[in-house]
């Protein structure tokens, strides 16, 4: 699915994928436009990515974000966004601000093989009531920072900005992480 601006806002969910669901080797690129006001029960408010592994076959499924607006999205884990196994997000610029996870993750929960590469962008003022305002790597997942900024994020309990768990990798050679609460 490939969207050249266009706002996708109001639509929910009682499962995953309050905007936009990805399955088995799908990709979602967008450029400009904005996703806000979505709501899904489970995971990512806006977009959730997934990968069910089916023989031999490894396929990414892949989110490319460039100069969007993915604001005041809502669930449970992953308020903006929440992936798992084998899936890739790659954020060049725009903004990831003012999500709400009921309880981890406010921006961003990748699981299970997923990794994030920033370049560019902003992740801001987003609110998780557990775990992690900003992104929460979890299960040999990987984030890449080389550009952008993880700003102004809140977490009831651990990570405001960035929170790590079972085998995963954070590099950071760029950017900023400021602002953000525990």
């Amino acid at each position: 699915l490939v969207l050249e601006g266009g706002t996708i806002t109001g639509n929910e969910t009682k499962m995953s994928g309050g905007a936009v669901y990805l399955n088995n080797s799908s990709t979602f690129i967008m450029t400009g436009g904005e996703i806000s006001g979505n709501k899904a029960d489970l995971q990512g408010g806006a977009l959730y990515a997934k990968y069910r592994v089916q023989g031999e076959k490894q396929i990414v499924t892949e989110i490319n974000i460039d100069g969007v607006k993915i604001a005041k999205n809502e669930s449970a884990q992953g308020g903006a966004i929440a992936t798992i196994r084998h899936t890739k997000i790659n954020m060049s610029s725009g903004s990831i601000e003012g999500n709400l996870a009921t309880k981890d993750a406010g921006a961003i929960l990748l699981q299970t093989w997923s990794e994030m590469n920033i370049t560019g962008g902003q992740i801001t003022k987003n609110t998780a009531e557990k775990a992690c305002g900003g992104i929460y790597i979890s299960s040999d997942s990987k984030l890449t920072m080389s550009g952008g900024s993880i700003s102004y994020n809140v977490a009831k309990t651990n990570g405001g900005a960035v929170a790590l768990s079972k085998e995963t990798v954070f590099t950071m050679t760029g950017g900023d992480i400021t602002g953000n609460e525990a």
